[in-house]
């Protein structure tokens, strides 16, 4: 067969590859941003394995040592690819190995009431799109996982009853997911409805608002946000997306709310199971009341004030009273 450029043989990649929609689309920006640009046009006989370790290199020296394991990982599979189409050489990005790129040590961290309060303050002052604070602070006050806010279209928000309910087969879900929203979680759902203009995504795209926002921009706001706060010699550690979910679970059972609640807010279906937690629904006052509980204490603690929460909604308060 014709010799084929290396972008030729991405691009059939892409258009093949057997894997979600979601990957496909944060591999695509990873490849537009930081391969295509240097790889462009050049045959795939040319590529070899300093190239490629000395493309790694050049994005992990910005800081972003994840992408650069992606930009390896993306190079291999056109060269795993373009060898099942005919091409006989090698692989360069095969004798590379992951680990000589960049080590990921597992981090288990929660955010102090403290801490919260400086991030919440930093989301406003920081310059990053509002949109990303907005997402960030989303994710923070509904628990939602990340790839489930950036996917998720304004179809699954029901304004009037409060309830974000996410499809199943989404993330980790597989059953439909009710995220009960808080007061201060529908105020910036409504201000996102109005930025959103005609797309159908919550977060839509910078560079085309038909396609959801990239999931990566929100570690960017983290890293902006965790250096402004060391500018500003402010306690606040660096920290994660992720932290955002364990930070909340953390502060809601040490404040005494029941942990199934936690449990069923986070959604965490192997907990679920194992506990016979399996109608979320049945839970739904008391999932809304912690919730908002929750939305009350973190404003207060950007205000740099506390709020004590009530651990029970008013109906169960009722019948758990002493007569």
């Amino acid at each position: 067969m014709a010799m084929r450029r290396f972008d030729e043989y991405a691009q059939l990649w892409f258009a093949q590859a057997d894997l979600s929609e979601r990957t496909i689309y944060q591999r695509r920006i990873v490849y537009q941003r930081d391969i295509e640009p240097l790889l462009r046009g050049r045959p795939i006989t040319d590529i070899d394995a300093d190239e490629v370790r000395s493309l790694c290199e050049r994005v992990k020296s910005r800081g972003a040592p994840a992408t650069a394991v992606h930009v390896r990982d993306i190079i291999r599979a056109v060269f795993t690819f373009a060898r099942r189409q005919g091409y006989e050489g090698g692989n360069p990005a095969a004798e590379i190995a992951a680990n000589s790129i960049a080590v990921f040590q597992p981090r288990q961290r929660s955010l102090s009431p403290s801490e919260v309060g400086i991030l919440c303050r930093l989301m406003e002052e920081t310059r990053v799109r509002t949109e990303y604070q907005f997402a960030l602070k989303l994710i923070l006050l509904t628990l939602a996982r990340r790839s489930e806010l950036v996917m998720a279209t304004w179809s699954e928000i029901d304004f009037e009853g409060g309830i974000w309910t996410i499809p199943p087969g989404r993330a980790k879900s597989t059953k439909p997911r009710y995220v009960y929203l808080s007061r201060q979680a529908l105020d910036i759902l409504i201000e996102l409805k109005v930025r959103a203009g005609a797309s159908e995504y919550v977060l839509p795209s910078m560079l085309d608002p038909f396609m959801p926002m990239s999931p990566v921009c929100l570690n960017h706001t983290t890293t902006a946000i965790f250096k402004e706060a060391q500018s500003r010699k402010l306690p606040l550690a660096r920290f994660s997306v992720y932290d955002l979910r364990r930070t909340a679970s953390t502060i809601l059972r040490d404040a005494g709310f029941n942990a199934h609640w936690v449990e069923l807010a986070l959604a965490r279906e192997v907990i679920e199971a194992n506990r016979g937690l399996h109608d979320r629904s049945q839970y739904a006052e008391q999932l809304r009341h912690m919730l908002q509980e929750w939305a009350d204490m973190v404003d207060a603690w950007a205000r740099g004030t506390w709020h004590s929460p009530v651990l029970l909604p008013p109906a169960m308060s009722e019948t758990t009273a002493p007569s």
